[in-house]
Parts: C-alpha cells; sequence; structure tokens
C-alpha cells in the first residue's frame, strides 16, 4: 500500500511537471506569437508607407506631429515618420492616419477633377456662344452685303 502511495506520488509530480512545462511552451509559444503579429503590423505599416506619396507623407508626417520642411525627399520623410516613437509604439493610430490622408488626398483629387469639369464645361458654353455670335454677325454682314448690293443695283440702273 505504501508502494502504491509512492507509485502515485511520483505519478502526480511527473504529470505536475509535464504540466509545468506545458504552461510554459505554451506561455513561450503565445510571447512568439505575440512578436510575430507585431512584427506584421510593423511590415504592413512600412508597406503601407512605401506606397504613399510625397504629398501623403507629408500630410501623415503633419498628423503624427512631426515637422517636414519642404525640400526634404521622400526617402527623409519616410525614414522620420519611421523613427518616431508614435510609427514604433501606436500601430493602430499611425493605420488610421494613413488611411484618413488617402482618403482625404482621394477627396480632393476629386474636387480637382470637378472642378476642371465644370471649367471645361464653362468654356465649351462660352465656345459654343461666341460661335453663335460669330454666325450671327455673319448672317448680319450678308444682309448688309445683300442690301448693299441691291442699293448698288438700284443706283446703276
Amino acid at each position: 500500500m505504501v508502494r502504491r502511495a509512492r507509485d502515485s506520488i511520483r505519478i502526480l509530480w511527473i504529470l505536475n511537471s509535464i504540466l509545468d512545462s506545458m504552461i510554459q511552451l505554451k506561455q513561450s509559444m503565445l510571447r512568439f506569437f505575440f512578436f510575430i503579429l507585431v512584427s506584421l503590423r510593423t511590415i504592413n505599416l512600412a508597406v503601407c508607407i512605401n506606397n504613399l506619396k510625397k504629398d501623403e507623407l507629408i500630410k501623415l508626417a503633419f498628423e503624427l506631429g512631426l515637422t517636414v520642411e519642404g525640400d526634404k525627399k521622400m526617402t527623409e520623410t519616410r525614414n522620420l515618420i519611421q523613427e518616431s516613437e508614435v510609427f514604433k509604439t501606436e500601430t493602430n493610430l499611425v493605420n488610421s492616419i494613413i488611411e484618413s490622408v488617402k482618403e482625404s488626398v482621394e477627396a480632393e483629387k476629386r474636387e480637382r477633377s470637378q472642378r476642371l469639369e465644370i471649367n471645361k464645361m464653362k468654356a465649351i458654353q462660352n465656345l459654343e456662344a461666341e460661335q453663335l455670335k460669330l454666325r450671327q454677325l455673319e448672317k448680319e454682314t450678308g444682309l448688309e452685303n445683300l442690301r448693299k448690293e441691291r442699293l448698288t443695283s438700284k443706283l446703276n440702273l
């Protein structure tokens, strides 16, 4: 009976050791997956930033509270953003700001395109109005010429 109790204690001790090892493994795996997740977010941000144009990078830097001089190159601006503390720690915030910047740039492009279209339509309308005036003047000039011809023909008779 004592031997059975010792064997049971050994089995419990072995099971406890296995359980401790599994818990440590689980914690290590969680740390590893967290590291992978953070790395993927950082890579995703880097890819997002690499796809931005110069004006978008400048707007992003401004939104992050960074100062960018107008004569800086894109790579310098990109590096400034990537080295900032906000970029390194607040990935969700940076992602949302990137999306906001992209949306505002797209809205500006649409607005600019609409203004150009409106200006084009106005120019076409002005051209058509001028052409109409020209045709009217040509008709009036033609009528004047006919009147003059009639007068000269009457005078010649």
